[in-house]
C-alpha cells in the first residue's frame, strides 16, 4: 500500500474515489459502514463486510461473509 486516507469525511472517501478514476485509476473500495456507502457505491468495485452495516452491504459488489 503506498497510499492510505484516514479520519476524512463520506464525501471526501467518494471524492478522493472519483479523482483517482478520473485519472485512470481502477479502484476498489472496502468499508463496513454508513460513512463508507458513498465511496462503495462510486468505486470500480466495492467490498462490504458482512459485519457492518446493511448500507454498505446494499452498495457493494461484494460482502464479506467471515471476518477471519
Amino acid at each position: 500500500v503506498k497510499q492510505y486516507r484516514s479520519e476524512v469525511s463520506p464525501e471526501m472517501k467518494r471524492d478522493e474515489i472519483k479523482a483517482l478514476k478520473d485519472s485512470g485509476k481502477r479502484v476498489a473500495m472496502v468499508g463496513d459502514g454508513v460513512n463508507d456507502a458513498p465511496a462503495l457505491a462510486t468505486a470500480d468495485v466495492g467490498i462490504a463486510m458482512a459485519s457492518g452495516t446493511d448500507l454498505a452491504q446494499q452498495a457493494s459488489d461484494i460482502t464479506v461473509l467471515e471476518g477471519d
